[in-house]
């Protein structure tokens, strides 16, 4: 029913739709701020700007930098192209690759490995490690923690870089 025609004949009605309507406007709206200013804050990287020049005074570009989320890559790679990552494509594609080792990163990613250091160095090649303080890596992080075999050199409270103490298994040539 047309809008005019339901505020003549149930004003009510329409007036609790109209209310309804702003709501979720209003609702809508928030998130879509939310998302941005997410967004924003890590679109450039500068939030992680610090932690990134820490790592490259740490790390040389040879050696391979592990990080459990796919979405770290882009601000790694921006401002340090010369280094070496893991998870440079979507998750679905390393789960379509090799299915095993797709679950030793989900294990890892949810704190759940039985050994951090050996899965990083061994099957991942890595020898450092790139976390962010987001929500989403807490429980990496925690497993980071407890586990034996990785130290903690850099926390600047948005972001952590982990040495491995394992040797890392040669997997990938380093680039020409």
């Amino acid at each position: 029913e047309p809008l005019p025609r339901l505020v003549r004949r149930r004003p009510a009605l329409a007036g609790a739709l109209v209310l309804l309507a702003c709501g979720f406007a209003v609702l809508a709206l928030g998130r879509v701020q939310e998302v941005r200013d997410g967004f924003a804050r890590q679109s450039y990287g500068d939030v992680y700007a610090p932690a990134i020049a820490a790592l490259a005074q740490l790390a040389a570009p040879d050696e391979l930098v592990y990080h459990n989320s796919w979405m770290d890559f882009a601000v790694l790679y921006a401002f340090r192209p010369r280094g070496r990552y893991v998870s440079g494509l979507d998750p679905i594609f390393l789960y379509q690759k090799d299915p095993e080792l797709f679950a030793k990163n989900l294990a890892l990613s949810r704190g759940r490995a039985r050994d951090a250091a050996q899965i990083v160095a061994h099957d991942f090649g890595g020898r450092w490690v790139f976390v962010t303080h987001q929500p989403r890596d807490r429980a990496f992080r925690a497993l980071l923690g407890r586990s034996r075999g990785v130290r903690l050199l850099y926390d600047d409270g948005v972001a952590q870089i982990w040495q491995v103490l394992v040797e890392p298994a040669p997997l990938l040539a380093p680039p020409a």
